[in-house]
């Protein structure tokens, strides 16, 4: 059994690795996603 549903929240973090942004909580809806992203601190370079 794979545990899609982790698998997918870790793929969206890391493609938003530049957001210190963690998904605790599943489903995520495009809406909430966006909603977090706009809200996500940004990790200083």
């Amino acid at each position: 059994m794979i545990p899609v549903p982790a698998l997918l929240a870790q793929a969206i973090e890391d493609a938003l690795d530049d957001l210190e942004l963690e998904i605790l909580h599943m489903p995520l809806y495009p809406d909430a996603l966006f909603e977090r992203i706009q809200k996500a601190p940004r990790r200083r370079p």
